[in-house]
């Protein structure tokens, strides 16, 4: 009975130290995510057409991001990525040499083909940015939080999805903040819709939907037409984003469709242990799980008769 009771004791101490040492790696970060690794799919594409000789032109080109080795800091979440030429955008070079020195500033590595990225919340400064040693953003690129939408939605456009992947969500600050009334008044034809769940790849997930929709008058009678898409999880966790961009000018007194743009960036795994399963999802399983059931037992009741 003593040896039992020692058991129990000793179970109970291990539990308690378990659910400490989980709650106090979680409350040492600002991220909340659950795995060390994640993939993304990049797909861009266009068509464009010139008017003035008639003629259509396309391309498409789809690859897959890699995060991996993600360690959550305490304001800081370092990861490695494949994505190394997307951060190489920003840089404006005149020798192979000076492109090497800042591959080798992010700590690439030829052998795996991935560089380091250190993506920094600042508690002074309010902003979240990629920093690459020193104190200042990565070319100055940067977002305040509170999240303006619309802001953030350009930093992901820049860097074609990979900034906002992993939000800082244990921040007070981390949340989305619009007015639609100032975006009416910088676009036409404004229309934003909000959701707080939403699914991905059939499965339900709890966190920020937008979709929007705006008129941009450019030059002369150019214009574009835009639609935007943002799907982000309660953990931080982006799982999708779309930027399509429909572009008209004028030739001959005539408006033509010159180009039609989409980017999107889609998590393929990591979300499913997130998912929400609905009331009607639970009838429609426990239908099914009824019928198989009741025929499995018909078929039982036959063969006992022959």
């Amino acid at each position: 009975m003593r040896k039992f009771l020692f058991r129990k004791i000793y179970v109970f101490i291990v539990v308690l130290l378990l659910l400490f040492g989980i709650n106090s790696s979680t409350a040492s970060s600002l991220w909340n995510l659950s795995y060390d690794s994640y993939s993304y799919t990049r797909i861009s594409e266009w068509t464009s057409y010139d008017p003035a000789i008639n003629i259509h032109d396309d391309n498409y080109t789809e690859n897959i991001v890699y995060f991996y080795n993600i360690t959550q800091g305490e304001t800081s979440l370092i990861f490695r990525t494949n994505d190394w030429q997307n951060v190489l955008r920003f840089v404006h070079c005149e020798t192979p040499e000076c492109y090497e020195a800042v591959l080798n500033a992010f700590g690439y590595d030829n052998v795996t083909d991935t560089l380091e990225l250190d993506l920094r919340y600042s508690d002074y400064e309010e902003i979240l940015a990629f920093y690459i040693g020193g104190r200042n953003p990565y070319y100055g690129l940067y977002c305040t939080l509170p999240f303006d939408l619309l802001e953030f939605i350009t930093m992901m456009n820049t860097w074609m999805g990979l900034y906002g992947c992993f939000l800082p969500v244990l921040s007070n600050m981390c949340n989305f903040t619009y007015n639609i009334t100032q975006y009416e008044l910088r676009y036409e034809e404004f229309s934003l819709e909000h959701k707080t769940s939403f699914r991905h790849n059939r499965k339900k997930l709890e966190g920020d939907s937008f979709e929007i929709e705006f008129k941009r008058n450019l030059h002369n009678e150019s214009y574009s037409e835009n639609k935007v898409i943002l799907k982000m999880m309660n953990q931080g966790l982006l799982c999708y984003f779309e930027f399509r961009t429909k572009l008209f000018d004028e030739y001959h007194d005539k408006i033509y469709e010159i180009k039609d743009t989409t980017f999107s960036f889609s998590l393929n795994s990591g979300y499913e242990d997130f998912a929400v399963v609905t009331p009607f999802e639970v009838l429609i399983v426990s239908m099914i799980i009824l019928s198989i059931s009741h025929l499995y037992k018909k078929s039982s009741e036959k063969k006992r008769m022959y």
